[in-house]
């Protein structure tokens, strides 16, 4: 169970130290008797996420960029209800937040306490204070989002090894591309996928999956690397009969570091409809209804595909009635031929692409290859990635482009325009497709 802390404490908290945070919030088990006379607390845990059993999941001392929540938890024997105790937390050696408490929780049983906020950053520090005294501290870090150096290094040489972002999908392309995305699955899904792009990775370093499945881990395999240094990987959870129902955690570990997680549900048998989007028809369009009659044939190239990948980007593109707009006046910069534009990051449905009167006269295979581009990027925005440009947003992009290229039959012109990046029987290296985006975006657009 979770509870936060008072309204009027976390108030004075704000006024005291200056910093807006979000609320904080414990978790605990209720607490039961003990006969020991000698109060004690164990020393603190880092963790991703604590389950309502108490188990301390994905511990760690470092977390990755984008990190929104790190629980501290421990246990405790021998605490008497109305002692005086304080929680104390810094950042970067400056103080973050304190918390002068009066014990509640009983003698012994365990406790959890998290820090929240949209992107955790920097080197935190819990010191658990008992009548006035030092008795635990703790120390972890939450990596700094990258910012775009002026001149980026050649990908792959030099950085420390990461997993990215995890996309928790229902199936996943030869290519590492994620199809089916979603966080919520209906009652009878056999199989999970989990994408998530790599860099800086060397053979034999040690990596962990883990899949929890409600606050208990079904499985965790410790391996050595055998992929390349840069580009996507996929891992799957699965099982004959359909997977239980209830709330899942993926947890990702470098050298038993944790670096990624991503939670998702399966449902039982009565789930409900999804809420309809606000401001859109409850139905997906028809090509014809959003689609300019000049791009239609290029947009059908696309809808009829018998290619998963493009199947999934204009089913979505559909279902949030994606505009495809032929204008010579478009807001996408006099150089470019094509762009997916939204005004408003905070409004997921009804975006635009347009593309200029002038592309409508280059190669069929170039119209639509770019339109395929611009309508990942519309999948992207719809399916809840950052706005603006990252290097993993426009790796899928490519990736989709290159698809559609490889399977209408254009492999010369992906060829002329790519460079070969796919293997003899048409598969395409990730690693490849990532460094060539790297090295095209990456000194103005970070990573993730």
């Amino acid at each position: 169970m979770k509870k936060p802390i008072s309204l009027f404490v976390f108030l004075a908290v704000i006024l005291l130290t200056s910093l807006a945070c979000s609320l904080p919030f414990a978790q605990k088990d209720g607490g039961a008797s003990t006969s020991s006379s000698e109060s004690n607390i164990s020393p603190i845990q880092c963790c991703a996420d604590v389950s309502d059993d108490g188990e301390c999941l994905g511990e760690g001392s470092r977390f990755p960029a984008g990190t929104g929540t790190v629980w501290a938890f421990f246990t405790y024997q021998g605490m008497q209800d109305g002692q005086p105790w304080s929680l104390v937390w810094e950042q970067d050696g400056d103080l973050y937040q304190r918390e002068d408490l009066t014990w509640e929780d009983g003698e012994e049983g365990w406790l959890a306490y998290s820090l929240e906020e949209p992107n955790l950053s920097g080197t935190f520090d819990l010191t658990i204070l008992l009548n006035g005294e030092a008795v635990q501290s703790a120390s972890f870090s939450v990596d700094e989002s990258e910012a775009a150096p002026e001149t980026a290094p050649p990908a792959g040489q030099g950085g420390a090894p990461t997993f990215g972002p995890i996309t928790i999908a229902s199936d996943v392309s030869d290519n590492n591309f994620p199809i089916g995305i979603t966080s919520v699955f209906p009652a009878g899904t056999q199989a999970v996928y989990a994408v998530f792009p790599y860099a800086n990775m060397s053979a034999g370093m040690d990596y962990t999956v883990e899949w929890v499945v409600n606050d208990l881990t079904v499985s965790r395999e410790d391996n050595a690397w055998e992929s390349q240094t840069n580009g996507m990987y996929y891992c799957s959870l699965y099982d004959d009969e359909p997977l239980p129902e209830g709330d899942y955690i993926l947890l990702l570990y470098i050298n038993q570091e944790v670096q990624q997680y991503a939670k998702f549900t399966v449902q039982g048998e009565a789930a409900p409809e999804p809420p309809p989007q606000p401001g859109i028809p409850d139905r997906p369009a028809t090509p014809e209804e959003v689609v300019d009659a000049q791009a239609l044939p290029y947009f059908y190239e696309i809808f009829n595909a018998d290619l998963p990948v493009l199947h999934e980007i204009v089913a979505i593109n559909l279902q949030y009635w994606t505009e495809v707009i032929v204008t010579d006046d478009n807001p996408c910069g006099e150089d470019a031929i094509a762009c997916f534009y939204k005004e408003n990051c905070d409004v997921r449905e009804g975006g635009k692409v347009y593309m200029t009167s002038s592309a409508m006269n280059d190669p069929s295979a170039e119209v639509t290859a770019t339109l395929v581009h611009e309508l990942t990027h519309g999948m992207q925005f719809y399916l809840g990635m950052p706005c603006g440009c990252t290097v993993e947003k426009e790796y899928y992009a490519m990736i989709s482009e290159v698809d559609y290229l490889l399977y209408s039959g254009n492999e010369d012109y992906a060829y002329d325009h790519y460079g070969r990046a796919w293997d003899d029987s048409g598969a395409v290296r990730p690693d490849i497709i990532w460094d060539v985006v790297k090295a095209a975006y990456g000194d103005h657009c970070p990573d993730y």
